[in-house]
Parts: structure tokens; sequence; C-alpha cells
């Protein structure tokens, strides 16, 4: 779960944030500025984990057929481009190990 102040001005925020406006609201949220290098960084700072067990060394294909499913689904749910990043990452990872 996410939890955030909202605001009108930089005043109402802790320290070292700043309140920005949402438009389509008419309230603000207090934010800190973080470079997506500090956020990278971040030792508990986790993107994707994705792993599977060992059993021989080889990967059973109905395991990355349902991986592949999984990350459509998302892509789905999330209205993700076909174009993303992160998600041609994934699939190509998927498919040089698929057996």
């Amino acid at each position: 779960a996410f939890c955030g102040l909202l605001c009108q001005v930089d005043a109402q925020c802790p320290s070292g944030a700043q309140c920005k406006q949402l438009s389509q609201m008419g309230v603000g949220l207090c934010m800190y500025a973080a470079s997506f290098t500090d956020w990278a960084r971040a030792a508990t700072t986790r993107k994707l984990a994705v792993g599977w067990p060992n059993r021989g060394g080889q990967l059973a294909s109905f395991q990355v057929a349902k991986t592949f499913q999984a990350l459509q689904n998302l892509k789905s749910k999330y209205g993700m481009d076909d174009g993303d990043v992160d998600m041609l990452t994934l699939k190509e990872l998927l498919n040089s190990i698929a057996p």
C-alpha cells in the first residue's frame, strides 16, 4: 500500500519535500525529488525479481510459457505499450532461456 500527503503549498509538506500540483484533482501531493540513479542505487528498491527452481539446469517449457503469459496479462492490465523497454527485455530473456 502507498500513502501520500495532500497539500496546496510547499509549507504544508515535510522538510525537503515539495507540493506538486495534480491539475485534474485540484490538489497537490508532497513529493521528494530523487534522480533515477539514486532510486536505482537504493538497496531496498527492487523493480523485478525473477527466479525458478533449478532442476538439472533445464527449465521446463511450461514454466517459460506460463511466465510469458503472466507478462502478457500485466501488459494488458496496466496498458503497457508494445515498445515498453522493461517488457521487451523480459521477453528477450524468456526467448533466450526457452528450451
